[in-house]
């Protein structure tokens, strides 16, 4: 569902208490989205993700964790598609290091590094939820929970700076 006051959308994980994610209206595929149940799809992707030992460095922090969870399964069922925007991104030229989907990474721009989780692969390319706030240039900064889309010459190890930006 659509939070009116927030504009977010809200998923309805069936206890009664609606989890707000981070992705608002203006960003979800389905305009016109008013209620969406969990489905058995994003039951399973939790469940993927939550048990993936990829992801082990996040349980130091269990909300944490949940909240990625929550924002990740938002950003792949409801987010409408994003464009590649590498120009924000920094050139790893050292690593040799392949990446796959649902592992941790992290990006750099020209003022910040910031970790993400990479959703998916599409190619070359990689959907990637920030797990910290990034800053891109003097006036453009990307909030947590952000979707973005960036090739894989420009994913880095995965620094843990997140974890203690949050802890």
């Amino acid at each position: 569902m659509v939070q009116d006051a927030t504009s977010e959308l809200v998923l309805d994980v069936g206890d009664g208490q609606p989890i707000a994610t981070a992705i608002s209206c203006r960003h979800l595929r389905d305009k016109g989205l008013q209620t969406a149940s969990f489905s058995v799809a994003q039951t399973q992707l939790y469940m993927e993700l939550l048990e993936n030992p990829a992801l082990t460095p996040l349980q130091e922090n269990d909300g944490f964790a949940f909240l990625i969870l929550i924002n990740a399964i938002a950003a792949a069922f409801f987010h409408k598609e994003v464009a590649a925007k590498n120009w924000h991104y920094q050139v790893n030229a050292l690593s040799k290091q392949t990446f796959a989907a649902h592992e941790l990474a992290a990006v750099e721009s020209k003022y910040a590094q910031c970790d993400v989780l990479l959703l998916s692969q599409h190619g070359a390319f990689f959907n990637c939820l920030l797990l910290q706030a990034l800053q891109l240039d003097e006036q453009k900064h990307l909030p947590m929970f952000t979707l973005i889309k960036v090739s894989d010459d420009r994913l880095f190890d995965f620094s843990g700076q997140c974890l203690t930006q949050f802890g």
